[in-house]
């Protein structure tokens, strides 16, 4: 990077620089030539307006696009003769930035192939981050504009002071947007309602109804309130990161994931808008980066093989491999296309297998017919549904804000998606339902992070049901999550670490006796439960395994890692 830092000053910014400093100077001296005949020949808005020149030459202020209407003749002139100049020297720098730029990116490319054939990962993710922070800073100065402004967002707020917001104030961008777009926001509330506008009508933070909502009003991709994700501090400034793609977006506060939705927002062209409701909001700094979609297209897949089935595939069927890489696909994909072959059913199952070291992130992935076995991979915002048929198997694997749904019209009474987890790390996220009729689960040696987990809603009796094959979470760890009764019911030498268990559940399903044990450390509360079932609740230290992952891995700064990249 040195070497083309080098590069690019010697044999194109200081060339250009020396040209456009000549040229300047040789304005300079036609314009006080002029200025001198002005004045000579009192023609003062004449003088005034060469004065006005040089001054604007003299404080590198750029040159208007456009001559005024009335800009004297004299000037006009002048002008023309500049820009004439001016041009092969502008035309000089761009080709040199241009050729020097993609010749680096050539490089890095070559590197970031070989590198992650090698299974150096982290080098070639690397990589691929300077390809794209190299496509930016391109654009940036073929612009003219600051590169470094241009990577760390642009500010929106009117010379960069800080606003107080009272009802019925709201700050709205002077310009609209549309994705791929990213905003930066330092804000806060006094107490309740923090709102923005973009995609949705508006979305709600500290709801004055129900502070621990996020509320979301009218999204065109059709997102919903998301409950638990939405109180922020009382008071205190926050920064808000909001993720607009076309088919996804994403909001976090303070590095931490609050809402992960995957829809169509291709269409939204609008400004950015912060409001108060009832109490006062303040606004520190709102930043805004445009993304390149061309830049987000090369990063589709590190693998150049996979690019077009991820770039451009709305459906995979018969067998994929995905080798290790990063991929970051900007559409949904389905799994397998029922019903649309010949009457024997061949080639309508999508079968895909990804190897380790395979790096994933922003997907939504729809598995209508088939399986899908992940070994070693690293899933990272990442949404997958199942129907009637679909199977996915995951086995030392890494999940960050993941989510897993049964979706599709198609079902059985019982277990119509399976899923299964073998000494993965599950971070942030993890069902939304889980209904029995809908979802066939195993988990086996798996460890689970700050998590919110959703009950096991049982069809009859849970009693029986807890029997079942496809029901099964055993040597599991969960750490720092909220634990339903009827999840803790459901387990098998599990451990549960600083959690905290839920309430009774008036509603489940139970004719037979059930008699849970479960294994606690340092955890907020016991576990309570209703008639018919009970929870044993041991120390820690009678627990004869070892129960959670042996993947060596690190969670930073809410991110989750592997310690060592898979092979």
């Amino acid at each position: 990077d040195a070497s083309f830092r080098a590069a690019l000053e010697r044999d194109v910014l200081s060339v250009h620089r020396t040209a456009l400093e000549d040229l300047n100077t040789k304005y300079l001296a036609a314009l006080e030539r002029a200025l001198s005949a002005a004045m000579a020949a009192a023609h003062l808005p004449e003088a005034v307006a060469l004065r006005d020149e040089m001054q604007r030459v003299t404080s590198k202020a750029p040159l208007p696009a456009e001559d005024a209407p009335d800009l004297p003749a004299a000037l006009k002139t002048l002008r023309t003769t500049y820009r004439s100049s001016l041009r092969p020297i502008e035309t000089s720098r761009n080709n040199g930035i241009i050729t020097l730029f993609l010749k680096y990116e050539d490089v890095l490319k070559a590197e970031q192939t070989e590198w992650t054939k090698e299974s150096k990962l982290d080098d070639a993710t690397l990589a691929a981050e300077r390809i794209a922070s190299l496509s930016r800073e391109r654009i940036a100065r073929l612009a003219g504009e600051d590169p470094m402004q241009v990577t760390a967002g642009r500010e929106l707020v009117p010379e960069g002071r800080e606003l107080v917001l009272e009802k019925p104030a709201r700050f709205t961008s002077a310009e609209t947007f549309t994705p791929p777009v990213e905003f930066t926001l330092v804000v806060k509330t006094k107490k309740d309602d923090l709102r923005l506008a973009y995609t949705a009508r508006q979305v709600i933070f500290n709801w004055e109804r129900n502070q621990d909502e996020l509320r979301i009003d009218a999204d065109p991709g059709g997102g919903r309130h998301a409950a638990g994700m939405g109180r922020i501090p009382e008071d205190t400034f926050v920064t808000i990161q909001w993720r607009i793609m076309p088919h996804m977006q994403s909001i976090t506060v303070d590095g931490k994931r609050r809402y992960l939705h995957f829809g169509d927002y291709s269409k939204v062209d609008k400004p950015l808008e912060i409001f108060p409701f009832n109490h006062a909001v303040t606004i520190k700094s709102a930043k805004v980066r445009v993304l390149d979609l061309p830049t987000l297209e090369d990063q589709v897949s590190t693998t150049p093989e996979l690019r077009e089935p991820f770039l451009t595939k709305a459906e995979w069927t018969g067998k994929l491999t995905i080798p290790a890489g990063t991929y970051r696909p900007l559409r949904r994909i389905d799994v397998g296309a029922p019903g649309r072959n010949n009457a024997q059913n061949e080639d309508q199952r999508g079968d895909v297998t990804s190897l380790p070291g395979m790096r994933i992130q922003n997907a939504r992935f729809h598995l209508r017919e088939g399986l899908w076995q992940a070994t070693g991979g690293h899933f990272r915002d990442v949404r997958i549904t199942a129907d009637l048929g679909g199977t996915f198997d995951a086995r030392d694997s890494l999940f960050q804000d993941c989510t897993f749904v049964k979706e599709g019209p198609w079902g059985i009474p019982f277990f119509s998606s399976k899923w299964l987890f073998t000494n993965c790390v599950l971070h942030g996220s993890f069902l939304h339902v889980w209904r029995l009729n809908e979802i066939g689960m195993k988990l086996d040696s798996c460890t689970f992070h700050d998590m919110d987990l959703v009950p096991v809603l049982f069809r009859d009796d849970a009693g029986v049901e807890v029997t079942k094959d496809w029901l099964s979470i055993q040597n599991c760890l969960f750490i720092n999550c909220r634990i339903p009764e009827s999840l803790a019911l459901s387990t098998k030498n599990c451990l549960f670490e600083k959690c905290t268990f839920g309430d009774p559940e008036e509603k489940l399903a139970i004719k037979s006796p059930l008699n849970a044990v479960i294994y606690i450390q340092d955890c907020t509360n016991e576990p309570k439960t209703g008639p018919g079932r009970s929870i044993e609740a041991k120390p820690a230290t009678q627990l004869t395994t070892n129960p959670g992952t042996t993947l060596p891995y690190v969670i930073t700064n809410s991110q989750l890692d592997f310690q060592t990249p898979p092979r």
